[in-house]
């Protein structure tokens, strides 16, 4: 019987979605990046980004079941993104997909490798704190597993469980649709979900789906871009709005640059302003 091969390569940041942001060359889709990290740019082809060897793979999943149930997702999450792309307007947008696209926003949130190192880091952090602690041998041994890379990933793998319940939460936020008809594109990058808050909710944090003041910054091609919002507080915001000066869209490429884990992703090889 013949077996299966594994996919190897599995992408965090889904390759229809960087399509949007790349050109078509010799039937490939060639994407210009900035890697922050070396603070250096290139150019490549999008199956070479926002993506790692067996990334979703654990040892329970002999089947590859995440990354298969992902790519089926995203058959449905790239109906709706082209059809809001053909639209240009949020009101003319049927409810399912509407929802496909709060869905898509809330597992992109979660399934970046932005959301595994913060898992790492919180362990981490942890495991810093009881190790001044008093512990038996078996509790130091199984803090020990915990931050096993397998351990990290599993949590982070049932940590994307939660999705239909953040997407439901952005589905009722308030949705404007940014639409750039400036000479400037809209970068995405390797972590492409910028969250953003004015209100200062100082002890506790700012950053929360229901805090007052939320923003979640979402570029869906280089002149097309969704803000979902607190519903109160930006009430009497427009649903639509349109940028035709170039200021406005750099406060969107520094918000790529702060959000992205290394790689910044754009149709055009300009990243001065990412250097």
């Amino acid at each position: 019987m013949r077996t299966m091969q594994k996919i190897k390569l599995q992408h965090y940041v889904p390759r229809f979605y960087l399509r949007n942001f790349s050109k078509l060359l010799d039937k490939n889709y060639i994407i210009q990046c900035f890697d922050k990290e070396k603070n250096k740019q290139f150019e490549t082809i999008i199956e070479n980004v926002g993506c790692e060897k067996f990334f979703y793979d654990s040892k329970g999943d002999t089947i590859q079941s995440v990354e298969k149930n992902l790519a089926k997702l995203e058959g449905m999450f790239n109906n709706s993104i082209l059809n809001l792309i053909k639209l240009k307007d949020l009101s003319k947008l049927p409810i399912n997909e509407k929802f496909m696209l709060s869905l898509f926003i809330a597992i992109q949130f979660l399934r970046s490798k932005e959301r595994r190192e913060g898992i790492k880091d919180m362990i981490n952090q942890l495991l810093k704190r009881l190790s001044k602690e008093s512990l038996s041998p078996l509790l130091k041994r199984e803090l020990e597993d915990v931050k096993k890379e397998e351990s990290i990933k599993e949590l982070h793998i049932r940590l994307l469980k939660e999705a239909p319940e953040f997407a439901n939460i952005i589905l009722q936020m308030k949705w404007i649709l940014i639409i750039n008809k400036t000479k400037t594109p809209f970068w995405t990058s390797d972590n492409q979900i910028y969250w953003h808050n004015e209100i200062n909710h100082w002890p506790y944090g700012s950053l929360g789906l229901t805090k007052s003041g939320i923003e979640l910054h979402l570029p869906l091609t280089p002149n097309l871009l969704i803000v979902c919002c607190d519903p109160i507080s930006f009430a009497n915001e427009p649903s639509k709005k349109v940028l035709r000066d170039f200021r406005y869209v750099i406060r969107e490429l520094s918000y790529q640059v702060y959000s992205s884990t290394r790689f910044i992703f754009s149709n055009k090889s300009e990243f001065q302003f990412a250097h």
